[in-house]
């Protein structure tokens, strides 16, 4: 099992990295604001994001386990 410190870390890079890319979402987003994008563009655009949310949830619970 992960130490604490170690579960910590690993959750505070998946926190910093999904915000990275939302950041990056919203500037494409507002570039794009007066064009159409499509609902597939978006899937695409945030599928990634969600598995990086999941990664992080399961960080979480690790870092609970551990607590």
């Amino acid at each position: 099992m992960p130490s604490k410190n170690s579960a910590n870390e690993r959750l505070q890079r998946e926190i910093d990295d999904v915000s990275a890319a939302v950041g990056a979402l919203c500037e494409l987003l507002a570039a794009a604001q007066q064009g159409q994008i499509s609902a597939d563009a978006l899937h695409t655009l945030l599928q990634p994001l969600s598995r990086r949310l999941d990664l992080a949830a399961g960080t979480l619970a690790d870092c609970a386990a551990v607590g």
